[in-house]
């Protein structure tokens, strides 16, 4: 018998189905997307860890331009952000993961959606704060260096196929793929063959499976393949991000001085 949480996020899953059969194809597209983002977003809010704030927006970082609209941005409570009318820009520093929820993982519907968060993996992270001090393992420096990326759809191609359209949509920017990719209906959650996997000076490397690794069924296409208890998959990187980043705070006063690495300036 399966425990009560996997039970509880399985049920979950299920009124995740039934509220989107509410969005009847009756309605407008643009009503259709709004109510589906509202439901991941609330299915969100009430089950990652409160040290987490929800926003939809753009993302920018000292050297780029605000990225695209976000669906649902997950980012760091005490972080300064730039309010533009309606929406939000969150800094990169500040941001824990990025998700654009889409009603179809079809090629001509989330091409889009690709190439920002193909975009948003880009944007740098250097200017952060911790009074954490000593070498980090491997896993650790991964959630520090990345920003997490979510490709959120309810209903969509087999994994076979899906990847296949996200490679036709990123061509030479494959190394920017999403981090996750979750189909609801057809069951399934991929997951980066390189997540939790870090090197660099003063990285510890961890030896062993990751626990994502343990789940896998099958590996296709730089992705690990797993068919159950997907949105608790989900839940779980996505407040392992939360948890990991929470005691790291941008240096604001970076973005001011517009300092770098070995070439600060002064005025």
């Amino acid at each position: 018998m399966s425990s009560f949480i996997k039970r509880h996020f399985n049920a979950i899953e299920r009124l995740l189905k039934s509220q989107s059969d509410i969005c009847q194809t009756e309605l407008p597209d643009y009503d259709i997307g709004m109510n589906r983002e509202f439901f991941v977003r609330e299915v969100l809010r009430t089950h990652l860890p409160p040290a987490c704030s929800i926003t939809s927006g753009s993302i920018c970082d000292q050297n780029h331009s605000p990225t695209g609209q976000v669906d649902i941005i997950l980012f760091h409570p005490l972080s300064p952000r730039i309010s533009i009318g309606a929406s939000d820009c969150c800094l990169s520093e500040s941001v824990f993961s990025a998700i654009e929820v889409k009603s179809r993982l079809s090629e001509d519907h989330f091409r889009k959606s690709v190439g920002n968060l193909a975009e948003i993996s880009a944007l740098s992270r250097k200017h952060l704060y911790t009074d954490t001090r000593g070498a980090t393992t491997s896993s650790e420096a991964y959630l520090f260096n990345t920003i997490g990326t979510v490709l959120f759809g309810f209903k969509g191609y087999s994994p076979e196929k899906c990847l296949e359209a996200l490679r036709r949509s990123l061509e030479q920017d494959w190394q920017r793929k999403p981090e996750i990719i979750y189909c609801l209906d057809k069951g399934y959650i991929l997951v980066r063959d390189d997540y939790l996997r870090w090197e660099g000076s003063g990285v510890l490397k961890e030896t062993g499976p990751t626990w994502i690794e343990r789940l896998s069924v099958q590996n296709l296409e730089d992705y690990h393949i797993i068919k159950s208890d997907c949105l608790l998959i989900l839940v779980t990187v996505l407040s392992k991000r939360v948890q990991c980043n929470y005691q790291l705070y941008p240096t604001i006063w970076n973005y001011v001085a517009q300092t770098d690495e070995g070439n600060q300036e002064t005025s």
